[in-house]
């Protein structure tokens, strides 16, 4: 990735006086200021200066918003961003770093170097730094990125027409939006950009992949299930794939998109973490189930149209009494919608790693994937830069897919619609002279664009596994070659242990950061410490430390029990037999008090989810 710093001058600075804090922007020579004794914003003339002196100032390259920790406010700016490429000639950036300026006139600053906090405030800062050092945050100061690409036509490419389920720091603008202040205004989101650039039949396009997590109801994976009672549902992120086609001798540009939805199964269940493996899903409150899922499926039908769910869930076991329930609740609902259901057990349908059996979901949708159709539009660029949208067909409704994390088999579904999508825009688009009724379930395209195709759709689903697991995803290696792999099946393996030890022993904490980060935890409601030792560290030690306390304590009796016929060959054999014994049962002893008290070793958050 290329630094920001080498694209763009730097226009934006921030200025820490003894009373004040100025932002101020060169290009629009406005400039705001944050009271440090009342933390109140106001707009001042482009040559004001402060009574006081200057403490230290420095550039930066948006404003992230303002956050209240327990004992100061915190100016949070993005200090470092990486550039990763244009969408429609507007440039877009990930935020490789965020500084936390205090606002609090009691906090002393020194130097942009060493920014203080207060240390009632650290636990607190280090749990936002813990979230934002994922790197998985997007902005563009011209590109509305909450939006999709149809939604942006629509609205002529108006700006302060965000989305504000996908606008990740919108409660930390508020001072901003208020107070009017719209040009340090950045609307952020929280998952994947990615943008390649390649040629197709000697025109040069634009593969884009955007994906955004919706900020009502995020959280870590055992612990955010379901729906909340407005309808919200765990791990919900739209992902929107785009063609930017570049026409010959014109700054005029066609472009399709299509956009597809995932998220948890909406209605009230839980998998709370116990240690086991696999924890059991649970539904409650069931009598509330067709309430809850209907307002989940008006919300997103207002925003994307009809729906049709896929669910991925196993029809066996715990995870078919939850896919009975969605079904019921589904068909309860279509009665008065054109909600569609569609139940397609992946890892029945594609056991022995055949994943070629996915085309059997293709016929089935097929009708679906026709009448949803894609986004198409002209676009023009005027004298004064203006994108002009020529809007040729609109989007009817999207794919809703689910399976229990709604995350592996959720990824490898959704890559194989989005490459059924990008064949019709290219055939559409003549830039492929295959027919729609001749393409193969998973027809490939030229070697550049199949290449950016994996590359982008595996990012997406490590971005997404990432920020929900703690890990990258499994089946990536479908993804990435097309086909399953013993050696991805190892690595699933090996995500599969990480993510057991993470949802256990570390997610409480992690659901703690993002409460925090999303200002549903408010520290001076409630003080948080974080623990000292780890749970896993702690059980890590009993069971590694027994053997070599039980070692000592045993060698002590042996050597009282087995002395007088220690050396013959009946002593050795009982002296065995008692290690092994004792030994036996004390392992059986702490297994059986941690079973039965799992709770006491797990991390949990601090809300209620």
């Amino acid at each position: 990735m290329v630094d920001t710093s080498s694209l763009i001058k730097n226009i934006r600075f921030v200025e820490i006086y003894e009373n004040e804090i100025f932002l101020k922007n060169e290009k629009t020579q406005e400039v705001i200021s944050i009271d440090r004794r009342t933390c109140s914003l106001s707009k001042k003339t482009s040559n004001a200066s402060s009574s006081g002196t200057t403490v230290c100032s420095f550039p930066i390259q948006g404003v992230y918003g303002i956050i209240d920790l327990s004992v100061s406010k915190y100016l949070i700016v993005i200090t470092s961003a990486n550039y990763i490429g244009e969408i429609l000639s507007k440039k877009i950036f990930r935020i490789e770093k965020l500084s936390f300026v205090p606002i609090s006139k009691n906090i002393q600053v020194t130097s942009f170097k060493n920014l203080i906090f207060a240390e009632e405030d650290r636990t607190y800062i280090e749990m936002l730094e813990a979230f934002f050092s994922k790197k998985f945050l997007f902005f563009s100061y011209e590109f509305d990125l909450t939006l999709t690409l149809q939604n942006s036509c629509e609205n002529n490419f108006e700006k302060r027409m965000w989305r504000s389920q996908y606008f990740f720091n919108e409660i930390w603008m508020q001072d901003f939006i208020n107070n009017g202040f719209f040009d340090w205004v950045t609307p952020i989101i929280s998952g994947l950009v990615e943008i390649k650039h390649t040629v197709v039949e000697q025109t040069e396009i634009d593969f884009i992949l955007i994906s955004r997590r919706d900020k009502r109801r995020t959280g870590m994976r055992f612990i955010s299930r379901g729906c909340d009672i407005d309808g919200n549902a765990s791990n919900t992120a739209d992902t929107e794939q785009i063609v930017v086609i570049y026409k010959k001798n014109s700054l005029d540009t066609k472009v399709y998109a299509h956009v597809q939805l995932r998220g948890s199964i909406p209605f009230f269940w839980q998998q709370k973490p116990n240690l086991k493996w696999s924890p059991k899903g649970e539904m409650y409150l069931e009598s509330q189930n067709i309430n809850i899922a209907q307002k989940h499926f008006e919300k997103i039908a207002k925003d994307y149209g009809n729906q049709v769910v896929i669910n991925l869930i196993d029809k066996k076991r715990n995870q078919k009494m939850l896919g009975l329930e969605f079904q019921r609740v589904v068909e309860e609902i279509a009665k008065d919608s054109s909600l569609k259901y569609v139940w397609f057990d992946f890892h029945e349908e594609c056991k022995k790693m055949k994943y070629e059996n996915l085309s059997r979901l293709l016929t089935i949708i097929e009708t679906d994937t026709s009448t949803m159709g894609m986004f198409e539009a002209d676009i023009k660029k005027s004298n004064n830069n203006v994108l002009i949208a020529n809007i040729l067909q609109k989007q009817k409704g999207t794919f809703r897919t689910n399976c229990i994390d709604c995350l592996d088999r959720t990824n490898v579904v959704q890559s194989v619609i989005g490459r059924k999508m990008l064949h019709f825009a290219l055939i559409h688009a003549k830039l492929s002279q295959k027919s729609i009724f001749q393409l193969s379930p998973f027809e490939k395209f030229s070697e550049d664009l199949e290449l950016s195709f994996r590359e982008i759709w595996t990012k997406n689903a490590d971005a997404l596994s990432i920020l929900y697991t703690g890990t990258g995803a499994l089946k990536t290696d479908f993804t990435r070659t097309g086909k399953r792999s013993n050696k991805g099946a190892l690595n699933d393996g090996r995500n599969s242990i990480v993510r057991y030890v993470l949802g256990n022993f570390y997610d409480g904490y992690n659901q703690n950061c993002i409460d925090l980060v999303l200002g549903k935890y408010r520290p001076k409601d409630k003080e948080y410490q974080k623990q000292k030792i780890n749970n896993f560290f702690i059980l890590a030690f009993l069971i590694f430390a027994l053997p070599i306390f039980m070692k000592l304590i045993l060698d002590v009796l042996d050597s009282n029990i087995f002395e007088p016929n220690s050396h013959s060959a009946g002593g050795k054999f009982k002296s065995v037999i008692f290690y092994v014994t004792v030994f036996t049962l004390c392992i059986i002893m702490l297994f059986k008090g941690i079973s039965s008290n799992p709770q006491n070793f797990i991390e949990k958050p601090i809300l209620k989810q």
